[in-house]
Order: C-alpha cells, then structure tokens, then sequence
C-alpha cells in the first residue's frame, strides 16, 4: 500500500516506499516534473471525496506505464499543514484474475451452449 500526503494544490510532500515504487521511474527516481500528484493521474477529476471511501483511478508512472488503483483520501488539518493524506493499491493482479474468471465463464458457457444446441436439434 502506498501512502503519500500533498498539499492543497496536490503538490507531493512525503511518500512511502511502496508510492514510491508505484510512481517512480525504473531507476527510482520520481521526474522533477512530476511533483504534482495530479500528474499522476489520467483522470483529470482529481482527488476522491475525502472520507468518501477509496475509487479506481488509472495512475500514471513516471516511465509512462498504466496501472489501475484504489485511492482513499483523508483531509490533514495542523497548525503547520493542509493537505491530503492518500492511500494507493495497486489492483492490477485483482484486474487480471477478474479478466480470466469472465473469459474462463465465457469460454464453457459457450463449450456447453454448442452440445445443447446440437442435441436439441436431434430431437427436434
């Protein structure tokens, strides 16, 4: 799980190990024109509604490669930050296991439509 706090205008102030090696280039470094958060984004809505429960949205490492997430977002208030802090999953294997169960599903439903269609052909 990647957490990352930014500030107001989605500015990245601090990031865990695990953001990290979610947004960073393949050297691990992070591009110093991605500072913003919103950069990482392909969809340009922004930010979840804090305290509204995490939403997929599609994040954009810094090499350029898509990935799908969970994103939470929580509201900081302190006397010396306003700001978010964000909480990354990365889903993409629960994506891959999600895309062979329904081809897997499509794959028999059709293997045993075609005998039934032949025997009730026979019969008729």
């Amino acid at each position: 799980t990647g957490v990352l706090t930014v500030d107001s205008q989605l500015e990245l102030k601090t990031l865990n190990k695990a953001a990290l090696n979610m947004l960073a280039e393949e050297n691990g470094d992070l591009h110093p024109d991605r500072l913003s958060f919103s950069s990482f984004l392909k969809e340009k809505s922004g930010l979840p509604e804090s305290g509204k429960g995490a939403r997929e949205l599609t994040i954009i490492k810094s090499s350029g490669e898509e990935f799908p997430a969970e994103v939470s977002v929580v509201d900081l208030h302190g006397p010396k930050f306003e700001g978010y802090l964000v909480n990354m999953v990365d889903i993409s294997e629960r994506k891959r296991i999600e895309r062979l169960k329904q081809d897997f599903l499509s794959m028999v439903s059709h293997d045993l439509r075609t005998p039934l269609t032949s025997i009730k052909l026979t019969l008729e």
